[in-house]
C-alpha cells in the first residue's frame, strides 16, 4: 500500500481476535490505518496493546462522520458491521469521497427462503452499491455473496483466523483433561444448545468427558443441567488462550 494511502478498519462489537487479524495485517501494509470499533457487552482488556493504536469507540446505532471521530477520510474502509447507522454513515462517506469499501461478512449459505429472496433483494437494493469488493470466511460465503450480485472476482475468502502463537504449545493431548471447550455467545445461531445436548447423548458412553462452556448471551438459562457441562462466564482472552492449551479444573460450585 502506498505510504500515502490511508485504510481504516472498522468492526461492530469488536473482539480481540478482530484486533489481532488487524495487526497481522498492519504489518504487512504499513501503519498508516485507522481501527472504529463498538464495544463488547463485556469489555476486553488490552484491545489497544494488541493493535498496538487507539481504537476508535463508538455507539454503532448513532450515524457519525470521520471528522466527529478526530479522523480525515480514509482511501480504503474495510468495514464490518455494515448494517449499523455509525459504520454504515463512515462507509457512505469514504464512497462520497471517491473511495473504496470493502465489506466483511461471515453469513454462509443456508439456501433457505430467507437468504435466497430477501436476502438477495435486501442486498442488491441497498448494499451492493456500496461495496466495490467482499471479504467472507470461504466457500460458503462465496456462494452467498455471488448470489446476492457480488461478481466472484470481486469475493475473496479469509476473514477470519488466529493467532498460532496463542495457541501453538501446551501438553501433549493425550495428558490433557478430557474436555470439548466452547467460547463464544450463547445465541441461537450458535446452537449453544444443540451442543449441550449433543454432549448429553455423548457423554452416556463416555462419561470421562466434560463440556466447558465459556460465554454469555439470551441462551444461558436455557442450557441442559447436567454435573458435566460446565458454564462460566465471559473469559478474557489471555485466559481463554490458557484454556485451549490445557483447562485447569474447575471448582465443581461452578457446574450447572
Amino acid at each position: 500500500m502506498p505510504p500515502t494511502m490511508q485504510i481504516a478498519f472498522s468492526w461492530n462489537g469488536l473482539p480481540q481476535f478482530a484486533a489481532r487479524l488487524i495487526r497481522g495485517t498492519l504489518d504487512r501494509v504499513g501503519e498508516n490505518c485507522i481501527v472504529v470499533g463498538s464495544r463488547l457487552s463485556v469489555p476486553i482488556l488490552g484491545m489497544e496493546e494488541t493493535l498496538r493504536r487507539p481504537v476508535h469507540w463508538l455507539d454503532a446505532s448513532q450515524a457519525t462522520n470521520w471528522q466527529a471521530l478526530g479522523c480525515g477520510v480514509p482511501d480504503i474502509f474495510v468495514q464490518s458491521g455494515w448494517a449499523y447507522p455509525a459504520f454504515s454513515s463512515l462507509g457512505r462517506e469514504v464512497k462520497g469521497r471517491g473511495g473504496h469499501v470493502i465489506g466483511l461478512s461471515d453469513a454462509n449459505w443456508r439456501g433457505d427462503f430467507r437468504q435466497l429472496f430477501l436476502g438477495a433483494l435486501a442486498f442488491r437494493a441497498f448494499y451492493r452499491r456500496h461495496f466495490d469488493a467482499m471479504i467472507v470466511p470461504g466457500r460458503q460465503g462465496k456462494r452467498l455473496m455471488r448470489w446476492f450480485g457480488m461478481p466472484a472476482h470481486l469475493v475473496r475468502g479469509g476473514m477470519l483466523g488466529a493467532d498460532p502463537n496463542q495457541f501453538g504449545d501446551g501438553d501433549p493431548l493425550p495428558q490433557r483433561p478430557r474436555t470439548f471447550l466452547f467460547a463464544g455467545q450463547f445465541i441461537a445461531r450458535k446452537d449453544v444448545i444443540g451442543l449441550a445436548k449433543a454432549f448429553k447423548r455423548f457423554s452416556r458412553a463416555r462419561p470421562e468427558w466434560t463440556l466447558h462452556l465459556c460465554g454469555g448471551g439470551e441462551q444461558k438459562d436455557l442450557i441442559p443441567r447436567d454435573a458435566r457441562i460446565i458454564v462460566e462466564d465471559f473469559v478474557q482472552p489471555a485466559r481463554l488462550a490458557a484454556r485451549f492449551r490445557q483447562r485447569p479444573i474447575l471448582r465443581p460450585s461452578l457446574a450447572l
